[in-house]
């Protein structure tokens, strides 16, 4: 069974390691953000329309809104998997706004640096109250396997969208309005004009993903913020995005995180900083 090893928030984004024994359907991350196989099983990782190994001497990188998925649990064994989420305005801060946040490729080797930077983060992880000592650490993951991508041929398209089409401006906004409401993309395809299959089209093209995704996406940071700074009971948050019952946002969370809601609460620790109002 999937489970939440040890999860950690801090300035720089988020750090999941995670025992997963299950795939991964297609969705999207709003932050740039790496994977890791630690141990266990091998997967596979797939980005936009290719696939990669996911194994211990390869680091999967992923780009803002790139749909991608993962394929787990192969064979019955489990596989540890660490995910670093990094927020590009802590990377301003730190003085890195020079420097690309976008991979230039979606999957590159792992070097013996980034082993031994990948050692000493899940080392830090599991540790109470690491929390000054695991942000320089994960910066410097960070900053190699951002050098190590540059050495790549691109293998997807890693430039940003500009969204020129007013209507997709439009259903963007909506979605954001109608986030914590059960509103179908269809609804939101007929108050901005456009058929079903023109809008998925057009908001695929402008956006990278399809309506689905970029609303799930929201949902997930929306739930992910609710379990890691509020007091407020998992049931709770679920009514709050929409969710039918309990058990349904439950298997939407875990589809799309990996571990279920619950296990996720029960590991994660954060930097000291103002929690927010339930």
């Amino acid at each position: 069974m999937s489970d939440a090893i040890a999860v950690h928030h801090g300035a720089y984004g988020r750090c999941g390691l995670l025992e997963l024994d299950r795939s991964l359907p297609t969705h999207a991350d709003l932050e740039s953000h790496l994977l890791f196989l630690v141990d266990g099983k091998a997967g596979v990782s797939k980005v936009d329309d290719t696939s990669y190994p996911m194994d211990t001497n390869t680091v999967i990188a992923v780009n803002p809104l790139q749909p991608h998925s993962g394929i787990y649990g192969i064979d019955g064994e489990t596989s540890l998997v660490l995910v670093l989420y990094i927020k590009p305005e802590w990377l301003a801060e730190m003085g890195a706004a020079d420097e690309p946040l976008r991979f230039a490729c979606n999957a590159f080797d792992s070097t013996d640096e980034i082993k031994a930077l990948l050692r000493k983060v899940r080392q830090l992880i599991v540790e109470p109250d690491a929390h000054d000592s695991l942000q320089p650490v994960i910066y410097q993951l960070m900053h190699t396997c951002v050098r190590q991508s540059a050495g790549y041929e691109p293998t997807s398209i890693t430039s940003e969208r500009t969204i020129s089409d007013h209507r997709i401006v439009k259903s963007v906004r909506l979605i954001h309005e109608y986030l914590k409401q059960d509103v179908a993309p269809e609804v939101i395809a007929s108050e901005v004009g456009l058929s079903r299959p023109h809008f998925y089209k057009l908001f695929r093209q402008h956006v990278g993903v399809t309506p689905s995704v970029y609303q799930n996406t929201l949902k997930i940071d929306l739930a992910i913020e609710r379990l890691t700074r509020t007091d407020l009971a998992v049931n709770t948050i679920g009514h709050e995005l929409g969710f039918a019952s309990p058990a349904s946002f439950s298997r939407f969370f875990t589809a799309n995180v990996g571990v279920p809601p619950i296990a996720y609460r029960r590991v994660a620790t954060r930097q000291q900083e103002p929690a927010i109002a339930g």
